[in-house]
């Protein structure tokens, strides 16, 4: 007998994270972690490749695939 599928365990009192439609298990796992815990998390979806910062059970930045590749070219042209 299956009771459940595709669930979200629950680590906090919260009833809910308010985080945005669509996000996986991972970012889901990210943000209860850091909820209970002294924690920062970093996560790269991999649909959108969009890298998100949780802190205390929520998104905190998140930098977007373009930004993210033109920062590091950048940089790594600072430094050549």
């Amino acid at each position: 007998m299956i009771e459940t599928c595709g669930a979200f365990v629950k680590t906090t009192s919260q009833d809910v994270y308010e985080l945005p439609q669509g996000l996986g298990v991972r970012h889901h796992a990210a943000a209860g972690i850091t909820a209970v815990t002294d924690s920062l998390v970093v996560t790269v979806s991999e649909s959108a490749g969009t890298v998100s910062i949780f802190r205390n059970g929520a998104i905190v930045t998140e930098i977007e695939k373009l930004r993210a590749l033109a920062g590091l070219r950048s940089h790594m042209h600072l430094q050549g």
